[in-house]
């Protein structure tokens, strides 16, 4: 067997004898960062049904179970977009506010291209739509599947 060149370090070189192959002197390139942040609701058509289709008053009509502490979005620059329920929503489910607009545009464009090919419009293709953790999606489809948000009315003008 041929004399091979270990390197073990960059100061010093050792000679063996070794069958297997040389170690390789560059690490692993790394992998490039991931941007999980999916926040830029303005690049999104906005294809939501109107708030005042939510009752003034009740907070609690899109309320979904979640563990965790609610995350609070009393400062948050993007909270007078969204109804009081939604505010509460998206805080249960640990959102600020321009994620939770960014995956809820992205939930009703989904709707509308569901209606356009005669598709019925699942949970499965909400969470297909979001960026967001799956079930936190699913929470989203629960909640506005309650309150009616996803009748074909609301999207009759987009069709």
């Amino acid at each position: 067997t041929p004399l091979t060149q270990i390197h073990d370090s960059f100061d010093t070189t050792m000679t063996t004898t070794n069958t297997t192959s040389p170690k390789s002197a560059s690490p692993k390139p790394s992998r490039p960062a991931t941007n999980r942040d999916d926040s830029d609701y303005n690049a999104i058509p906005d294809y939501s049904p109107p708030l005042d289709t939510l009752p003034k008053g009740n907070t609690k009509i899109l309320k979904a179970e979640w563990k965790g502490q609610a995350l609070s979005l009393a400062d948050d620059p993007d909270r007078d977009l969204l109804h009081e329920a939604e505010v509460n929503l998206a805080g249960t489910l640990r959102l600020n506010c321009a994620t939770y607009l960014t995956s809820k545009r992205r939930i009703f464009q989904a709707r509308i291209e569901a209606l356009k090919i005669g598709k019925e419009f699942r949970k499965t293709d909400a969470q297909q739509a979001c960026k967001i953790d799956v079930n936190k999606a699913s929470k989203l489809w629960q909640s506005y599947d309650r309150v009616g948000w996803f009748n074909p009315e609301y999207f009759r003008q987009y069709l």
